[in-house]
């Protein structure tokens, strides 16, 4: 394995543990290969599930592939001395799978450590709706912007003009289909548009602008996409589709109560948009749970990773007595 012969060169002799983070997932096959061979603890962090991964596209896997994955996971999982999640909910299927519950531990990806945004005021004349990421897997943009029609038909004698602003990396297209096509289909071709991946920052100051940004997690039960803290740190109205009883909406209601979860239908859609732009001038900043968030926060969530982790050196065979 490469990534074994390059660390070997790299990492001192004396090294005290090893940690990896995945996907791609053959990095903790690495990280136990190297644990094993120093004589050290192995921390295995999930981002994402491994063999659990619905989306896994289907070119690249078989029959063959899948009981590898689950085989070669499992004895990851076997010898790693800490597990770390980062929602509660995989933790509970890694448990129900029979991984020992004392060395699993959650840590959320987080909120940036910065202050928390200030709420967006917006300017009167526009309603700025946005977007920032890839559109993949089942994070179907199409219920939103039928949705969006509808509202629109029912917004064009009232109240502000509205934009959406779709930005990232393939963000016109959705498993083959060009949205640019659907967008002029239903009329929203001066509403909509689409502009490529941006720097961080940029993304960053324009969810801050944004009166409601949108989060795509459907069918995601056990995932959590990133950009829900970098949403949540903004302070801007969150507009998601998600599963009910998903991980993604639980944070979303605890940490902000007025942001919406809707399901795919477009009438209901078109109902939370409407509400959204006729109230979204007058959003109060004590919806906001301060002190979930700030428990959020990447520091606050990795601060239990490093006190696991020195635990494990301090007790572990052989360095502990060095």
């Amino acid at each position: 394995m490469a990534f074994v012969r390059q660390a070997r060169k790299l990492v001192l002799p004396r090294a005290e543990s090893v940690v990896s983070s995945g996907p791609p997932h053959s990095i903790h096959l690495a990280g136990t290969v190297l644990a094993k061979g120093w004589g050290v603890p192995h921390v295995m962090e999930y981002r994402d599930p491994w063999s659990d991964n619905t989306f896994k596209p289907a070119f690249v896997r078989s029959a063959v592939s899948d009981w590898l994955d689950s085989r070669l996971e499992a004895m990851c999982l076997r010898r790693a001395a800490l597990v770390v999640t980062v929602t509660e909910s995989f933790g509970e299927l890694l448990r129900q799978r029979g991984v020992d519950g004392r060395k699993l531990l959650l840590a959320r990806n987080g909120l940036p450590d910065q202050p928390l945004g200030d709420l967006h005021v917006g300017r009167t004349d526009e309603f700025l709706i946005v977007h920032i990421g890839s559109l993949y897997h089942r994070r179907d943009p199409r219920p939103f912007l039928v949705g969006l029609a509808l509202a629109m038909a029912q917004l064009r004698t009232s109240g502000p003009s509205v934009r959406v602003v779709f930005a990232g990396e393939h963000s016109t297209r959705f498993e083959g289909l060009d949205l640019r096509l659907e967008v002029g289909r239903l009329g929203l071709a001066n509403n909509v548009e689409f502009l490529d991946l941006l720097p961080h920052a940029e993304a960053l100051a324009l969810i801050r602008r944004a009166d409601l940004v949108l989060l795509f997690a459907q069918h995601q039960p056990l995932q959590v996409p990133n950009k829900l803290y970098e949403y949540l740190w903004a302070g801007t109205s969150v507009l998601a589709f998600a599963d009910e009883t998903g991980k993604s909406a639980r944070i979303l209601r605890a940490a902000d109560p007025q942001s919406a979860v809707t399901s795919e239908d477009p009438d209901a859609v078109a109902e939370v948009l409407c509400d959204a732009v006729r109230g979204g001038k007058h959003r109060s900043a004590r919806s906001r749970n301060l002190s979930y968030l700030e428990s959020l926060t990447v520091s606050n969530q990795l601060r239990g990773v490093v006190a696991a982790s020195e635990l494990l050196v301090s007790r572990w065979p052989g360095l502990a007595a060095a």
